[in-house]
């Protein structure tokens, strides 16, 4: 998994802040589900910090080439109080009806951390099949995030 800090030249252009790059190898696990934290790289988002907005652009389908009962691939975005806070459950694997895009749900952005916490993607394979088959996928997170502590005179 990769972070990247936007410049202020794509801040301006797409109004996101953040692009955190989630690929097959970061999802790979032995169980059907993977919560992978995903902002900020380690640790908790701090107290004051706003998520203004959230999307997704799916790169690459995901697939597990070598095993056909994985058909189903869902990601949600969110954290420890609310796991689809940001991005609702969508599909994500080539053999489901797979969503190329999504944005937040204005229901739920902005939101105003109150309490330190980490911002995760949860996924969520087939029943019962272990995501450590996937062998393909490629998923771009974008997040527009304002720290309100940072903004003190």
């Amino acid at each position: 998994m990769k972070i990247h800090r936007l410049s202020e030249q794509e801040e301006r252009h797409h109004g996101f802040t953040h692009k955190i790059v989630v690929t097959h190898a970061d999802v790979t696990g032995t169980g059907a589900t993977k919560t992978l934290p995903i902002f900020p790289v380690s640790g908790n988002v701090a107290v004051g910090t706003v998520v203004w907005d959230a999307a997704f652009r799916l790169v690459t389908a995901f697939d597990a080439s070598g095993n056909a009962s994985l058909t189903s691939l869902t990601m949600t975005v969110g954290d420890d109080g609310d796991v689809d806070r940001f991005l609702v459950s969508r599909e994500i694997h080539i053999d489901g009806t797979e969503i190329k895009y999504d944005v937040s749900a204005p229901s739920t952005t902005p939101y105003v951390y109150t309490t330190a916490n980490a911002i995760d993607a949860a996924f969520t394979g087939s029943a019962s099949q272990a995501l450590d088959d996937l062998d393909s996928g490629e998923i771009e997170i974008f997040l527009k995030i304002t720290d309100l502590e940072g903004l003190k005179a």
